[in-house]
């Protein structure tokens, strides 16, 4: 039978304990008790002498069921009573008021009191008539109170003749009587009478003893309530995560049960009974969120009859909270213990069947369980049983439980994780492939983060050097080579192009065929540097391509400066990075005029101007001509640096005549012109 929260077992204690624990406490010996007399012949007497600090009432006490004030008096013949042993033997609780009595002798003249333990569900307590304390209230309106040992002093002068009659009134409700009958005794122990001080010592130390012996659980409590805290943090940062919600209710929910359990209701004098309301509402709150954890980590989906099952545990709790009567919330508290027994067994099946298929949650919330249920059989059968003294394992098992819950969602975050980094890694992939697509340095002046980003018509307006450039015949080179060797020759050449262009810290905008078209941000030189490195990768290149039986190759390159739109065009489901100016196409039509002078690099004169002073390379002008659209013409420079070395050294060789020439045929000095370039 479960015990309420709080019974308390009995507490026998034997003679060579008490006095050892009296002399530690240094409570005086001399002149107060002795011994118990057990005699056949006196079965409802206790004799005190001067070799023990206590006595022990335990044994035969008289009892009668009803309710009288004379019952008290000392002067009472109870011949005719029941006599019951107290406080080891379980018996038979009457529903209602009954009586108590035994005589005691005494011995010496010290202060006296006497020690009661735990009882159903209040009573009083008279000495010689005279009543010298209650827990909780017996008439005309019972009041239970926290079932707790207590001691209680005896006046000075209620001993007469050296005797003592011991009464005690005891009510216990009828609801209590039914549930703990044959199970636990009317009165548990210790029942004691002794010097005040040695009585208030023992009593004291029981009382000091259970309380260390729920430290564990309040460690336990401790735990709970900030796991629970930082689970529902987790929620809030993540609310699709509502595992973590359901845990974090299940930890505070168990944390505040458990302190109830182990503190509230054992100390809680005559609040007992709001105590224990609390303790039974946070039981089915707790199971609620327990039922909505499981369901949740395991991806269950209730039923309706589920459901309503489900809430049912939130109409329990709310009424707990009623101002219910002591026996009507008995009554509550056995219906909602009972009704859990179909869930549990439920959540049982569900996580056997889980762990069955294979979920990896399932045997670790299943472990937990199983301890939970070895800790609550042990608590209610074994102890029931056997009537063996041990700490009480019911908390534990429960926290059996909750460990098991943190457990399975470590696991899962754990997997959750490395599938998280899967798809960075994936993710990653993904946008390193895309900047192949994309640039980042496009991204970058768009001032967009990533390409998710990148929305239709995003556009910048900057001042930007543009590089064209192309392999003279291209075409007649692609129809002597097969398929697979065209994409191979393509596919190397713009790899040898692309590290000298990146390098001089620009970007690849577009490729077309063979075509490369680079966009350089910053001072024009820097577009400078990124052509004449293309220039010089061509000759290692050509290498390559000459020892495999191909023909060399030879580029031309164009550059040209200035103001432009740069952004994104397309239609809603096909984007591309668009370049738009008389820039752009200035720098592509110097490029297609790079075979007609025999140049491998011109740039316009918008760049010329560009490069700072003391880093222009070596050049000369070769012509002026006048783009599509433009009223003037542009001068264009071959820049020698960008040439093979022979064909630099005869540039370099010739360039004071042809500048000679050149600047007669600016000046219209056509005759001298002709003279010159010979």
């Amino acid at each position: 039978m479960r015990r309420l929260p709080g019974r308390c077992p009995p507490f026998p204690r034997g003679r060579l304990l008490a006095a050892a624990l009296a002399c530690w406490a240094g409570v005086p010996t001399a002149g107060v008790w002795a011994q118990v007399v057990a005699a056949r012949e006196a079965p409802a007497q206790v004799v005190a002498g001067r070799e023990a600090l206590t006595a022990d009432l335990g044994g035969p006490w008289k009892f009668r069921a009803g309710d009288s004030a004379a019952w008290s008096r000392p002067d009472l013949d109870d011949a005719a009573w029941t006599t019951i042993v107290l406080p080891g033997e379980p018996s038979r609780p009457h529903g209602g008021v009954s009586w108590l009595r035994r005589l005691v002798r005494v011995d010496g003249d010290s202060p006296l009191a006497v020690g009661v333990g735990p009882a159903h569900d209040a009573y009083e307590v008279f000495a010689n008539g005279v009543r010298i304390g209650q827990y909780g209230t017996v008439a005309p309106h019972p009041v239970p109170a926290a079932p707790a040992p207590r001691w209680y002093e005896v006046p000075p002068g209620t001993v007469q003749d050296g005797r003592i009659v011991l009464a005690i009134r005891l009510w216990t409700s009828p609801t209590s009587a039914r549930l703990f009958t044959g199970s636990e005794p009317l009165v548990g122990g210790p029942l004691i009478v002794g010097p005040a001080s040695a009585v208030r010592d023992r009593i004291d130390l029981i009382v000091a003893r259970h309380v260390s012996s729920e430290i564990p659980i309040l460690v336990v409590v401790a735990i709970a309530f900030f796991v629970g805290l930082y689970h529902l943090h987790l929620y809030r940062r993540r609310r699709e995560l509502a595992e973590y919600l359901w845990y974090g209710c299940v930890c505070l929910g168990s944390a505040a049960f458990l302190w109830a359990f182990a503190f509230v209701t054992y100390r809680a004098g005559e609040g007992f009974l709001p105590g224990a309301r609390l303790v039974n509402a946070l039981s089915s709150l707790t199971w609620f969120a327990i039922i909505g954890f499981i369901t949740r980590l395991f991806e269950y989906r209730l039923r309706p009859w589920q459901r309503a099952y489900q809430r049912a545990q939130l109409a329990f709790a709310a009424a707990f909270a009623l101002p219910l009567s002591f026996d009507v919330m008995l009554l509550l508290s056995l219906v909602a213990v009972y009704q859990m027994l179909p869930g549990f067994f439920a959540i049982a099946w569900l996580t056997v069947r889980k762990a069955w298929q294979g979920h990896p949650e399932a045997r670790t919330i299943g472990i937990g369980l199983g301890v939970s249920t070895a800790a609550v059989f042990y608590d209610n059968v074994v102890v029931w049983m056997f009537g063996a003294e041990t700490m009480r394992l019911e908390p534990f098992g429960f926290a059996a439980v909750i460990l098991a819950m943190a457990l399975s969602l470590a696991n899962r975050f754990v997997r959750l994780y490395g599938a998280l980094d899967e798809r960075n890694a994936t993710l990653a992939r993904f946008n390193a492939s895309a900047t192949r697509f994309v640039p980042d340095e496009f991204l970058g002046l768009l001032g967009r983060g990533s390409i998710v980003d990148i929305e239709r018509g995003d556009h910048i307006q900057r001042e930007m050097s543009v590089l064209f450039s192309d392999v003279r015949g291209f075409t007649t080179l692609v129809e002597a080579m097969g398929e697979a060797e065209s994409f191979r020759f393509i596919n190397e050449y713009l790899e040898s192009m692309e590290v000298p262009i990146l390098a001089a810290g620009g970007f690849i905008n577009q490729y077309t065929g063979d075509a490369i078209m680079a966009l350089f941000d910053g001072t024009a030189d820097r577009a400078v540097r990124g052509a004449i490195g293309m220039a010089a990768a061509v000759g290692p290149f050509n290498e390559r391509r000459t020892a495999r039986g191909f023909p060399a190759i030879r580029i031309g390159i164009g550059i040209e400066s200035g103001p432009l739109m740069l952004g994104t065009i397309g239609g809603s489901r096909r984007l591309d990075c668009g370049v738009i100016s008389d820039t752009v196409n200035t720098a592509a039509r110097i490029e297609s005029l790079t075979q007609r002078y025999g140049c491998t690099l011109i740039v316009g004169e918008g760049t010329w101007r560009r490069i700072p002073d003391g880093q222009r390379p070596l050049a000369r002008a070769v012509g002026r001509v006048r783009p599509k659209g433009k009223t003037e013409a542009v001068t264009l420079y071959d820049l020698l640096d960008a040439e093979p070395e022979e064909r630099r050294a005869a540039k370099v060789a010739t360039r004071p005549l042809f500048d000679e020439g050149w600047n007669a045929f600016v000046a219209g000095d056509f005759t001298a012109a002709r003279r010159a370039f010979g």
